[in-house]
């Protein structure tokens, strides 16, 4: 898994919120060596006890709970407790396809979760991807996001930045490793996410800076 697409969708410019929420979805059940410490779990605990997110603003869905229903009104249910200045940190890993994420039962498409994201009511997303096709799911979010500002006109468009990273180029499969999620957890422990700049660019270039000497020294 590399770190091979980055890409900020709308305004550059947002001040890093103060209060964060978190959702995860993890299907790595047949993964489980090294999870706990650079995989999906390792990662929710990073959030958690590193990061201090409160526990009634970050969710880990996992394995066999992780149907496509429990997630969606998980996922609905947290967002609506976002406010103007929140933050959400989205991740997914797991089984990916062209079009979707391998939810148990049935899959959830990218456009599905792109449509739920509408009803966000803060300032900034991280969708942080690590599964194979992950770059697919960049081109929903800007295509369904990119639309609606479209649509909108200057006073009703939405300010709201959506920060992809992304573990594979389109149509592309990733590998067997927790690259991806791994720097996350390196970043989160190392405070590197809490002292960024305001600006999203240079937060993301930052985290490219040390994702990539992670990644190097991982390989």
């Amino acid at each position: 898994m590399g770190m091979s697409n980055i890409a900020c969708t709308h305004s550059p410019h947002v001040v890093f919120a103060q209060d964060t929420f978190a959702f995860l979805i993890g299907i790595n059940a047949e993964w489980n060596q090294g999870r706990n410490v650079v995989g999906d779990e390792a990662l929710f605990h990073a959030l958690k006890e590193t990061y201090k997110i409160p526990s009634d603003r970050i969710c880990f869905v996992k394995d066999e709970k992780a149907t496509k229903q429990y997630v969606i009104k998980e996922l609905e249910s947290l967002l609506q407790k976002t406010t103007p200045n929140s933050t959400f940190f989205f991740y997914y890993g797991g089984h990916g396809n062209p079009k979707s994420f391998q939810t148990i039962e049935e899959a959830s498409t990218h456009l599905e979760l792109c449509q739920i994201f509408k009803n966000f009511r803060g300032e900034l997303v991280w969708f942080v991807i690590d599964c194979c096709y992950s770059g697919n799911f960049y081109e929903s979010v800007k295509a369904t996001f990119d639309r609606e500002n479209d649509e909108n006109d200057s006073e009703n468009k939405n300010d709201c930045v959506r920060a992809c990273i992304m573990s594979t180029q389109l149509n592309q499969v990733a590998g067997g490793e927790w690259t991806l999620t791994e720097c996350w957890i390196h970043a989160i422990q190392g405070g590197l996410l809490a002292k960024l700049a305001t600006s999203c660019c240079l937060r993301m270039e930052l985290f490219i800076d040390y994702a990539s000497d992670k990644t190097a020294q991982v390989k």
